[in-house]
């Protein structure tokens, strides 16, 4: 039960990150511009989200999210000339570098 408050702050705070990027790109694009900004994040997202798919039809299947990963996905949602969107490309890009140096590219 210790984990539960980090666990929903993670979640909170991740659920606000993204919302906070969807809005700047409705606000700053056109209608077609944000179209492709939220079609080609949620082209990315699916992606890495059907590994999760499979893995829950296949339990003999050993699936590990590299942390690589989710930092490349953090940094994705980030393209904008906003304060937030800089610390997130920051923290996002310096997961991803960390993750590959220190853990290598494993699938």
């Amino acid at each position: 039960a210790a984990y539960m408050g980090p666990l929903v702050a993670t979640a909170l705070g991740t659920v606000g990150v993204v919302a906070l990027h969807f809005w700047l790109a409705y606000k700053n694009n056109s209608l077609s511009g944000f179209y492709a900004y939220a079609l080609s994040r949620a082209a990315l997202f699916s992606f890495y989200a059907s590994y999760l798919i499979v893995k829950m039809q296949h339990q003999e299947i050993i699936f590990h999210f590299h942390h690589y990963a989710m930092g490349f996905l953090a940094a994705s949602l980030a393209e904008f000339n906003h304060p937030a969107s800089l610390v997130l490309l920051a923290c996002g890009t310096g997961v991803f570098v960390q993750g590959i140096a220190a853990y290598d590219h494993d699938p």
